[in-house]
């Protein structure tokens, strides 16, 4: 595997760690534990990580010597690729090592990966995480700013020819899918769709006063969770702008309404935090929001069974891990319209789905499961049960995953 800028052993809460450092971590593991071999190639960024780490029986992270040795924009990554092919190309060279399969992990590493397919001579399968062709239409539609235009360029451009020189796109959703089809020229039938999963023995139902007593929250408030990077796509803002309007209209008792956020901070999220804790301010609202920061998995469970309802107001998410750990605790979510969150968060099964950057709708969804929260409750604990612990849980993934790679090494023996 290659997973250029995202490490899938770095620290909870630490810069760039995101849904890719867990989705990767998460199938290296699960595949090991049915056979496989996994070695994941990772940007060494950090002088005191060792070089190779052993984190599964079968899987372990290579550090690749790739620019300096310190944290770089995940954007800025794209003038050391050279030097990761070169680091990986030798490492292989130097273990005498074999590999049967490439599997990369966002456009860079699919950039590195193809290079290095080549060389090897091994099919390749790719996993974008993100559309570039999405994500600049979706700053331009909602004008954040003004995206990078020749920086977009070129990543639209080698996603395409990633996607066209795979051996197979691997796509989390049938919405990324059509995406993928649509926007950069591929026939549906060269993308597989495999989703991401979540840990059940991580995620499940704790009693919720157990649960409020252990995250230091009263038992009578009403809380709203949301669980992320805190960065403008993520949507916050306007969850906070519905979270006013849920206050004003009056329709539940919000006396104890509180929005919990949790995710880090520091550091390039500081910018942001500010901009919504002026936003909070002029509303009216700043003493209902509570910044947890960052939680490992072992605490999240506790936030997302403690809270009333869990939202994912993303303006763009190609698939979402949040609403299936939320739903595997038993807590309906409501998230944006858009991509993947369209196929974990069935509406009105384990939730509500309303269009992105709506602070009208997102509050009249909250005004709705926080005043039917029995019905809710009841609906999303069947939904987990019936389709997130049997469908979106690691095992099933890589069992999916692994007769993928299989039907792409034979296709390539027979070919030969």
């Amino acid at each position: 595997m290659i997973s250029e800028h995202a490490d899938p052993l770095a620290r909870p809460g630490s810069k760039e760690v995101g849904g890719q450092n867990v989705y990767v971590y998460n199938l290296a593991r699960a595949l090991s534990k049915i056979g496989w071999e996994v070695d994941v190639f990772t940007r060494w960024d950090n002088p005191n990580k060792q070089r190779v780490i052993k984190f599964a029986q079968r899987a372990r992270v290579i550090r690749v010597k790739s620019g300096p040795r310190h944290y770089i924009p995940r954007d800025e990554l794209y003038k050391f690729l050279p030097d990761f092919v070169d680091d990986v190309v030798s490492f292989k060279k130097e273990n005498n090592l074999n590999y049967d399969l490439i599997h990369t992990h966002y456009w860079m590493s699919g950039w590195c990966g193809l290079k290095i397919s080549s060389l090897w001579d091994v099919p390749m399968v790719a996993t974008y995480h993100s559309l570039g062709y999405v994500r600049f239409h979706t700053l331009k539609a909602f004008k954040k700013h003004s995206p990078d235009n020749d920086f977009f360029r070129k990543r639209i451009s080698w996603e395409k020819k990633i996607a066209q020189l795979s051996d197979s796109v691997l796509s989390t959703s049938p919405y990324e899918r059509e995406d993928i089809t649509k926007y950069y020229g591929v026939s549906s039938h060269n993308i597989a769709v495999i989703p991401a999963g979540i840990d059940a023995k991580t995620y499940y139902p704790i009693n919720k006063s157990v649960a409020r007593r252990t995250i230091q929250r009263p038992a009578d408030e009403k809380i709203v969770l949301y669980v992320g990077r805190i960065e403008w796509r993520k949507g916050i803002g306007t969850l906070i702008s519905a979270l006013a309007k849920v206050i004003e209209a009056k329709k539940i008792d919000t006396s104890n309404l509180k929005l919990l956020i949790v995710g880090r901070t520091v550091g390039p999220e500081k910018k942001e935090v500010k901009r919504l804790k002026q936003l909070a301010q002029h509303l009216g609202i700043a003493e209902r929001i509570i910044y947890t920061g960052s939680k490992d998995a072992s605490q999240l469970r506790h936030y997302y069974s403690a809270a009333d309802v869990c939202v994912v107001p993303s303006y763009y998410e190609p698939f979402g891990i949040v609403p299936l750990e939320a739903m595997a605790c038993g807590t309906p979510v409501i998230a944006s319209k858009v991509g993947g969150l369209r196929y974990t968060v069935k509406n009105k099964k384990a939730g509500l789905l309303v269009p992105p950057r709506n602070p009208k709708g997102l509050s009249r969804a909250i005004n709705n499961i926080l005043g039917n929260e029995d019905h809710y409750i009841k609906s999303v604990s069947q939904y987990a049960r019936d389709v997130v612990l049997k469908e979106f849980v690691w095992p099933a993934v890589a069992k999916e995953a692994s007769n993928l790679y299989k039907k792409i090494i034979n296709k390539r023996l027979t070919t030969k």
